[in-house]
């Protein structure tokens, strides 16, 4: 089993205070924003280091960020961009 890592991230609480400050349609484009950054960061990461055997995995990674309505809130979503029909267990 691979050793637990910790994180702990600081300032939550303000960076949430001040996209409030900014109004909900504002704040979400700021977070749709810095959430497609930072998930453009990890997908690149993971195409390098996908397997290489066609290169077709490492060339269909996508980064989707959905916000939420009614809240100042959104989530990314990074993997395969569904494009493809990738085989199971190696079979089709």
């Amino acid at each position: 089993m691979a050793d637990a890592i910790t994180c702990q991230i600081k300032g939550l609480d303000e960076l949430q205070d001040k996209l409030e400050s900014l109004g909900k349609n504002l704040a979400n484009k700021i977070l749709r924003g810095s959430l497609k950054d930072a998930g453009n960061v990890i997908k690149d990461e993971m195409a390098v280091r996908a397997p290489k055997d066609t290169g077709l995995l490492s060339e269909h990674f996508n980064v989707k960020v959905s916000v939420k309505r009614d809240d100042i809130a959104a989530s990314a979503f990074i993997g395969p961009d569904g494009s493809i029909d990738y085989p199971k267990n190696g079979k089709k």
